[in-house]
């Protein structure tokens, strides 16, 4: 605690004291402080030495979206990326907005070192009083079941489009509907690799043999990897490590460092792959890697975002929350549209910072946002150091009490999906998975309970 609030005071200070025009020399101040307190935090918050978590990845992702470009691309070239030349920013304001970004994540780390206990010293059996494991199978079949119902709705609507390898495939598909296969999708291998160590299997491998489950979860991450959509192939593989780190094996720091790498260049190149009308492997020929910056360039060219947002607010000022409707009410159907129409006049998903950003800069296409800069547009320099501290007492908290809670265990694993993405999104659009991941499983303790109730009722009749 008295290293993360040191951390947190100088943060402050650098912010409020940052001048308004470019500095080296305090960019790379401020992505040093960052480095070494990043470090320490993901040291602080390893259980059972287990550096698959939450804070790591995280960390590297917010390493590549606010630190990267002002330090090691903005001198040398600043149009190193198109979105940097094609969308003009404020150049004056990287360094303030840099120091907002050293703030932000000073207060999470803040945050997830709040949580008192022994990290050293946490069980890691699961001892899940409830449900048992044959309750858990139980419930694996019931999400299985709507689980492969809901691909083969994805899959229908857009088989078409997946022939011809479109990456706007999904595009056309309702947001609800690939929300609800990715809950599915992330519950089937939560419980499979839950229930392994029950089953005395000699190599964990043997799931593949034992489980019809294994064909659905590859057959899910085909259709997106063939066009180039990351977005929810991260998300799966994300949740796999998850749940094999904390089930069946720890993931040692070596193996841990080659799994960045390769997740990195074959981003890459699913990007380069992606095109509207379908790709081709024979692109390949062409492909240029000019730097080892170019295998991250998804989360660096979001460094824009945060600039561009700074800007807007020192323009325009903060909207007070409108963005959150957008994701604090999606997991009930027309709500946020209702609400954000009766109280701004406007679709609720132009009040996010990613629309705003996009609209302003006159782009033809989404040009995203940022973790720290989306807060900041909403609440403030208050909201970027309230929420991100809550973000990392949270995440700290849920990694912590997910070995003895099945509940908890969900969370951490949803959150944990959300890793990579979060610091070049939002922090809130992970509730809806969660919200309807706990509909999904109450709604069949509902069942379950009511079934046996009534057996017991024919029973006692009898």
């Amino acid at each position: 605690m008295l290293r993360a609030t040191f951390f947190f005071i100088i943060s402050l200070w650098l912010y409020y004291n940052a001048p308004d025009y470019y500095s080296y020399d305090l960019c790379l101040l401020y992505l040093s402080l960052f480095s070494i307190n990043a470090f320490l935090t993901v040291q602080a918050n390893l259980v059972n030495k287990n550096y698959l978590n939450f804070h790591l990845i995280f960390a590297v992702s917010f390493l590549f979206v606010n630190f990267i470009y002002p330090v090691f691309l903005y001198p040398i070239q600043v149009d190193y990326f198109a979105v940097f030349d094609r969308f003009p920013f404020n150049e004056n304001i990287i360094t303030v907005s840099t120091a907002l970004a050293l703030l932000g994540y000073n207060s999470y780390s803040l945050g997830s070192n709040l949580v008192p206990f022994n990290r050293n010293n946490v069980s890691n059996s699961f001892n899940f009083r409830k449900p048992t494991v044959n309750y858990l199978k139980l419930y694996e079949k019931f999400i299985f079941i709507l689980g492969l119902l809901f691909l083969l709705i994805l899959i229908m609507s857009v088989w078409k489009d997946l022939i011809l390898r479109k990456a706007d495939a999904f595009f056309s598909v309702h947001p609800a509907i690939l929300v609800m296969n990715q809950i599915f999708i992330n519950l089937v291998i939560l419980i499979n690799f839950y229930t392994i160590k029950f089953e005395k299997w000699s190599k964990p491998l043997m799931l593949i043999k034992k489980s019809p489950q294994i064909i659905y979860v590859l057959i899910y991450l085909s259709i997106f990897v063939i066009t180039g959509d990351r977005g929810s192939a991260i998300q799966t593989v994300l949740v796999i490590l998850f749940a094999y780190s904390l089930n069946i094996k720890v993931i040692k720091p070596l193996a841990m460092a080659s799994i960045i790498a390769v997740g990195m260049v074959s981003l890459t190149f699913m990007s380069y792959f992606r095109s509207k009308d379908g790709g081709s492997l024979e692109n390949v020929d062409n492909l240029e890697v000019r730097s080892s910056f170019d295998f991250a360039m998804d989360l660096i060219v979001t460094n824009r975002n945060l600039y561009a947002g700074y800007e807007y607010v020192a323009e325009n000022g903060v909207n007070y929350g409108q963005g959150t409707i957008y994701y604090l009410f999606s997991p009930i159907p027309f709500l946020p549209t209702y609400i954000s129409n009766l109280i701004f006049d406007a679709p609720p998903a132009q009040l996010t910072s990613a629309f705003i950003l996009s609209d302003d800069a006159d782009a033809s296409y989404g040009l995203g946002t940022n973790l720290v800069i989306d807060l900041y547009m909403q609440f403030g320099t208050f909201g970027v150091v309230f929420f991100l501290f809550a973000c990392g007492f949270l995440v700290s908290y849920f990694d912590f009490k997910s070995r003895n809670n099945f509940n908890l265990y969900m969370v951490s694993a949803f959150l944990f999906s959300f890793s990579i993405y979060m610091p070049r999104s939002t922090l809130f659009d992970v509730f809806r998975y969660l919200s309807w991941a706990f509909l999904m499983y109450y709604l069949f303790i509902f069942l379950f309970n009511s079934s046996n109730s009534d057996s017991e009722k024919n029973f006692n009749n009898k």
